[in-house]
């Protein structure tokens, strides 16, 4: 199973990074901009895909398409 990190919106109106497969978050941020810089960090180091999810859970982009 190919590893992937996503970033979710919190109930506390934060930004969370969660490994797939997990609830638990690796790390929260206050916006949605700094959670996108930090979890692009981690995923380009692992080649691995980063997805950016909407409140309802679904997948907004795959963040390697994202130049930021």
């Amino acid at each position: 199973m190919t590893r992937t990190y996503h970033i979710v919106p919190s109930v506390q109106g934060k930004w969370s990074v969660l490994k797939g497969g997990s609830d638990r978050a690796i790390r929260n941020f206050s916006n949605e901009y700094t959670a996108i810089e930090y979890a692009k960090k981690i995923a380009d180091k692992e080649a691995v895909p980063l997805y950016l999810h909407r409140k309802d859970g679904s997948v907004v982009t795959k963040i390697s398409e994202i130049k930021i």
